[in-house]
């Protein structure tokens, strides 16, 4: 059940004069305590010198979280939720029209697991899938705040970072890299080792 027109109205405004409408989206709580998501316009009539509101509802909820389904899929691997190569470069493209924040001394590394073929043809793809979602989340995670991390390919990921202008931050990073993905990985009845270039 949705709250009462008189409230809605109430809370989202009332239209001025006669010619005055106003649309637009709205989130509200059913009287079960769900969330809504909702569309309204609401015009305001004049009917034998009585002034009145008219009110149109929609839910969209559905709309809308097929919506972010489809929003999340175009720009987040799905497998380690890190952002995929259409947002990597759309944000590196970003970066460089950016003329309040020039983008300068930028560093992109390519970073492969050689071994995941490996590990999918002898432990199976569950135990890849393991691997690739660790290897992740220990580059998002642990690595500086600054630096974005991708899934660009089915054994690739890719670090962009910015500021980078001094040999001795790349030598860091790199190095960084390397430790983070050669550390053993648990997979529960055995540990593996990924191997990156």
């Amino acid at each position: 059940v949705y709250p009462s027109i008189a409230t809605f109205i109430k809370q989202f405004g009332l239209c001025r004069d006669d010619s005055e409408s106003l649309q637009g989206e709205a989130k509200y709580n059913k009287t079960n305590g769900d969330e809504v998501e909702l569309e309204y316009s609401i015009t305001r009539l004049v009917y034998d010198n009585e002034s009145y509101n008219s009110l149109f509802l929609r839910d969209i909820t559905i709309r809308k979280q097929h919506q972010r389904t489809l929003e999340y899929m175009a720009n987040y691997d799905e497998l380690t939720g890190l952002c995929n190569r259409q947002a990597l470069f759309r944000h590196i493209s970003n970066r460089q029209t950016d003329k309040d924040i020039p983008l300068q001394h930028a560093l992109l590394l390519m970073v492969r697991l050689h071994n995941i073929k490996q590990i999918n043809d002898v432990l199976g793809y569950s135990a890849g899938d393991n691997v690739l979602r660790v290897v992740a989340s220990r580059l998002e995670y642990r690595l500086a705040s600054s630096v974005m991390v991708a899934r660009v390919a089915d054994d690739g990921f890719a670090v962009f970072a910015e500021k980078t202008s001094d040999s001795s931050q790349i030598l860091n990073l790199v190095s960084s890299i390397n430790e983070l993905v050669a550390d053993e990985i648990d997979l529960g009845t055995l540990s593996v080792n990924a191997n990156v270039s």
